[in-house]
């Protein structure tokens, strides 16, 4: 009867682990197809050129190995390189300084059931639902219709205001980034705290700094970590606004490697340029991170302590 029991014990354990193993194993595939294999792929890539006589990349000789890695570096410290990086932190700072305080700050608003908390909710909400080239193209039309009633033509790609009215996009779809995660976080504050803060008679401005912030400080530390590092891969919505024609003074480096890797820039294919932008991502990941373990320290000195 034990050895029935025991058998009919271990046959269970078997049919379990094999179940397991079932659901597990796509996860695996997944895993080693689309992240070790394309890993281990760049990697290779990044010592590699592309042969046209046999059509393949073949590792550069030993004379010549760094050449894709000393191909980025020598881009970034060109004055061409400089506005590639100073374009790019400009549109990380929209997103990152500006837009994400005030996503904070129309979370609480939305979760505290303010007054025209519902207009943000359908303003902020619909660029997130809405497919991002139909949002852009409602955009430009409404933009330039409303540009040419006032007689200015080729707004977006004038000098003098291509930069104001693609800040405006990256501004108002910035906002809602984040929004849901946000909101979630909030509504996890312990009610008796705040209920413990209106009767001390706490405005909301220091219930949202000194009871809400500290609260959910740790979701802010993780959409803080990278703060830093996008200076290098931030691209803007460049190639959807403007596809490949995007004007000189708006390009960023993302920009640059995207349209690389597309159909191949500065008179080069996008086979022959494979090797440089998995070089450059290569450095951009090694140099993010101390970039990033310094971001984590610095955030961990300032953090509260707070927990629920």
């Amino acid at each position: 009867m034990k050895r029935t029991k025991l058998k009919g014990l271990q046959t269970q354990a078997k049919q379990e682990n094999i179940f397991c193993f079932c659901i597990l194993i796509f996860f695996f595939i997944q895993w080693g197809i689309f992240w070790l294999y394309a890993n281990l792929n760049s990697i290779r890539l990044a010592f590699s050129y592309f042969n046209t006589s046999v059509d393949e990349y073949l590792l550069l000789p030993a004379n010549r190995f760094f050449e894709n890695f000393a191909d980025f570096f020598s881009l970034l410290i060109t004055p061409r390189g400089g506005e590639f990086l100073l374009n790019g932190a400009y549109f990380h700072l929209i997103t990152s300084v500006v837009c994400l305080p005030i996503s904070y700050m129309v979370a609480f608003i939305i979760y505290k059931k303010l007054p025209f908390s519902g207009i943000f909710k359908v303003v902020l909400y619909l660029p997130a639902i809405l497919s991002g080239m139909v949002v852009i193209l409602l955009y430009r039309h409404y933009i330039t219709a409303l540009a040419t009633e006032n007689g200015f033509r080729g707004i977006f790609t004038d000098p003098s205001t291509s930069r104001w009215i693609v800040s405006l996009y990256v501004l108002f779809t910035g906002i809602p980034s984040g929004l849901l995660v946000n909101l979630g976080s909030m509504s996890r504050v312990p009610s008796e705290l705040i209920e413990y803060g209106e009767l001390e008679g706490i405005s909301l401005w220091k219930e949202f700094v000194l009871i809400t912030v500290p609260m959910i400080f740790p979701v802010l530390q993780v959409q803080c970590l990278g703060l830093f590092t996008g200076f290098f891969t931030t691209q803007g919505p460049l190639f959807t606004f403007y596809n490949r024609n995007a004007p000189d003074e708006l390009q960023t480096f993302g920009y640059y490697m995207f349209m690389a890797v597309y159909e191949g820039v500065d008179g080069m294919s996008k086979q022959d340029m494979y090797g440089f932008t998995s070089a450059a991502n290569l450095s951009i990941g090694l140099m993010s991170i101390p970039i990033v373990q310094g971001t984590k320290w610095l955030f961990d000195k300032f953090d509260p302590g707070a927990e629920f």
